[in-house]
């Protein structure tokens, strides 16, 4: 498909979807005044939403319902054209490259190489001529799914004419995508393995995505809302039409990296893409994990749980209310950063310590018992929700008294302020792995060698968390929220798990499945028109509605999403979460991952030659977030300047440990190395910078020519943290917040106000 001028083509799809005004289309009026058959376009220009003529006015929908419908249909429309003709200058300008010859010189390997680029780019060619095709299905069923959604047809059989028109193409369309895959994988055998290339091997290790788990979608909103049934379908026919020829360019790009970094062998990006290190065991010593102490002098009473959402003003309030009740009852859980600068700066205007108060977590805590339990275990404890808290003259005075010395009419509830109430017991942890999830794993041994023979199981339920050159898969920690997350629905709805993520190189280069673990590779998920669920900077959504991917009767689920799902999973669950072991563990992610992952060969490599200094290590985490324009744009995060506060801070945790540590630290800027006592404490010995700066990267905002660079570095760096360090000094960021929650529990705290940081699931 040639490329367009995306206004042009944007019209083009505009007039295929909406079709001209006709004098055939009904102009009746609903029965219901909210209704309309025919609907105004959000967009100034474009023709109205109207339904064909066979359709007449005997059911409704509400018209707002209607407009956002279709004012998500233009913003897909022009999502597409976006793709497209990105898609078109990227292909315009490979085949320039192709036609140019330059990268044959003769050998039976290189001839190989210049077929990897050449099949990419037919490749490319035959998935938009599909594209095509499928913009055909959009113009023959859009509009008649949302009018058959919501208006009573007069014709049964043209109902059923078009319902057949549409699934045989969705059919072939995904048979199309599909052959152009395969014919990919034939391209890809080397003639020799001499010839091979690990980024190349790489991207079909592990199970290819099973034939059965392909979906004909239909317009389902029995369980959720015309609108969000209506995208879905969308987003799935659009994600089959753009990720095909999408992923083909993306690895045509990667194929050029390759080929630049052949030349660089001592690249990290050589040692990558091309030849993994010979496998290594790990030259650290294990570190001495001391549990934090969130608890200290065994005297915390009160838990005062603050919510993202409350205003700082409203924990201010609150804060000086309590002021009458003893420090050391009082613990804040915060998660939000401008809630540990208004307690801070309260406690500061009194001259205490808000560090003793304040414990830091990266996400909110869903259940409070557990939470109190893993921090101060065996103690009686109470719990307050602030937002739900009357804070008011009297309310320390009402607390003092429940805390240390109650009395018999402190039995009712009634006599408790809103929003308090006594920590309930709870069990103890179940030993890690429970006997259930040792089944699980013995069954998804099996259902990989059932993939293997290309056969379908008898349980055939599969999620597939997915990372596309197409997809949004979000920054270093929102990757780890999503496939731990990602696992745990497959936990809990019974389905075996797999990872699909190829961006910006096969997961498996990184990391590899453990020894005895689960085999979670995947690929080819891209050419299926699977059912998905994109919950992408949406979590609100799943709390909603989690039911609809735990419930879902689709044999196999591709999933998208960089959010942290855990929480509002397990509580949906809560008879089968249970059932297998995972309610009470508060190192849940923590066990998961080590399920999951082992560092690859070229990872470990990586960490070894490090060569990281003996005794104890503090990590710390700095994240500046605008002050690498030249690598990636972020919104800024700390001043340079507050570096100092970390700095004292890893002095604060040393001393309060009686420890001689030395500081790691990592930083998303090498300016950091400018700063005066930086150069100090480095010409010491006191710190270490293990980094190079021409590996800073980050992982979804860096372009490929830079991410391959430092992508090792970067999962070092997160390695060292989770895994090498005995004590942690954060910053707000999912980064060394799953460094924290993954690796060894051990005294952590935030920079920023040197707060006492929690890591467990919560």
């Amino acid at each position: 498909m040639a490329a367009m001028p995306g206004r042009a083509l944007l019209a083009k799809l505009t007039a295929l979807v909406l079709g001209p005004a006709s004098a055939d289309v009904l102009p009746a009026a609903l029965h219901c005044t909210s209704s309309a058959l025919a609907v105004p376009s959000p967009t100034p220009g474009t023709e109205e939403f109207t339904c064909p003529p066979y359709f007449h006015a005997r059911t409704c929908c509400q018209l707002n319902e209607m407009l956002k419908i279709w004012e998500k249909v233009e913003d897909m429309l022009q999502f597409i054209v976006r793709v497209l003709d990105d898609q078109g200058r990227d292909l315009q300008a490979a085949e320039e490259e192709e036609a140019a010859g330059l990268w044959d010189d003769g050998s039976a390997c290189a001839k190989y190489h210049v077929q990897l680029f050449s099949s990419r780019l037919q490749g490319s060619r035959a998935a938009r001529e599909a594209t095509a095709k499928g913009l055909d299905i959009l113009q023959g069923s859009t509009m008649h799914l949302l009018c058959a959604a919501c208006f009573q047809s007069s014709s049964t059989l043209k109902l059923e004419q078009v319902d057949n028109f549409t699934k045989s193409a969705l059919l072939s369309l995904q048979d199309r995508m599909g052959a152009i895959f395969t014919e990919q994988l034939l391209q890809d055998v080397p003639p020799d393995p001499s010839c091979s290339l690990a980024y190349v091997t790489e991207l079909t290790a592990g199970s290819l995505f099973p034939a059965w788990g392909r979906f004909s979608p239909a317009l389902r909103t029995s369980s959720t809302s015309l609108l969000q049934a209506f995208s879905a379908w969308m987003d799935r026919v659009l994600s089959l039409l753009v990720e095909v020829p999408g992923s083909l360019l993306f690895q045509h790009t990667m194929l050029k990296l390759l080929l630049f970094y052949g030349e660089r062998p001592d690249s990290d990006a050589f040692r990558l893409l091309i030849g993994q290190a010979a496998p290594s065991e790990s030259q650290h010593a294990p570190i001495q994990a001391d549990p934090p102490n969130l608890c200290p002098d065994n005297t915390a009473r009160l838990f005062l749980f603050v919510r993202q959402a409350v205003q700082a003003s409203t924990v201010s309030k609150c804060y000086k209310e309590l002021q009458a009740i003893q420090s050391p009852l009082l613990r804040w859980v915060v998660t939000n950063q401008s809630h540990v600068t208004a307690l801070s700066d309260e406690a500061a205007l009194r001259g205490q310590s808000p560090k003793v108060e304040l414990i830091w977590r990266r996400f909110e805590v869903r259940n409070l018992d557990s939470f109190v339990a893993d921090v101060c275990p065996g103690l009686p404890a109470w719990v307050a929700d602030v937002e739900a808290m009357d804070c008011q003259a009297g309310t320390a005075d009402t607390i003092s008294r429940l805390t240390t010395a109650p009395v018999e009419e402190d039995l009712l509830s009634s006599s408790w302020p809103s929003g308090l109430r006594p920590a309930r017991p709870q069990p103890p942890p179940v030993s890690w792995p429970p006997l259930l999830i040792n089944k699980y794993i013995q069954a998804h041994a099996a259902l990989v060698r059932q993939l293997a023979t290309g056969g379908e199981p008898a349980n055939p339920k599969v999620l597939v968390y997915v990372c596309t050159a197409m997809s949004y898969c979000g920054g270093h920690g929102d990757r780890l929220n999503g496939m731990l997350s990602a696992f745990v629905l497959a936990l809990l709805s019974d389905r075996a798990f797999f990872i699909d993520s190829q961006r910006p190189v096969p997961l498996s280069m990184v990391l590899q499945p453990r020894p005895g673990g689960l085999d979670w590779r995947m690929f080819g998920s891209h050419a299926a028109l699977a059912a998905s669920f994109n919950l992408n900077d949406n979590l609100a959504a799943f709390e909603q509605n989690p039911r609809s991917v735990l419930e879902s009767q689709e044999q196999v689920i591709r999933l998208v999403s960089n959010q942290r799902l855990t929480a509002a999973a397990l509580h949906a669950s809560e008879q089968r979460a249970e059932s297998l072991g995972l309610s009470r563990q508060p190192e849940l992610h923590s066990h998961l991952f080590r399920m999951l992952f082992a560092p690859s060969p070229a990872l470990q490599a990586r960490l070894n030659a490090r060569n990281l200094p003996a005794g104890r290590r503090i990590g710390l985490h700095f994240r500046a977030g605008d002050q690498m324009p030249q690598n990636w744009k972020d919104p800024p995060r700390h001043a340079l300047s507050q570096l100092d506060e970390f700095l004292d801070c890893a002095e604060s945790l040393e001393k309060d440990y009686g420890w001689e540590a030395t500081f790691i630290l990592f930083a998303d800027t090498d300016k950091v190395l400018t700063m005066p006592r930086v150069k100090e404490l480095m010409s010491l010995g006191k710190l270490v910078w293990p980094s190079e700066p021409d590996g800073l990267v980050h992982l979804d905002r860096s372009p490929a020519t830079l991410t391959v660079r430092g992508l090792l570095q970067t999962w070092a760096d997160w390695w060292t943290l989770a895994f090498d360090v005995d004590a942690l000094v954060l910053c707000h960021s999912g980064f060394g917040a799953t460094a924290l929650e993954i690796g060894h529990r051990r005294p952590a705290v935030v920079g920023r106000g040197c707060v006492p940081a929690d890591g467990s699931t919560g």
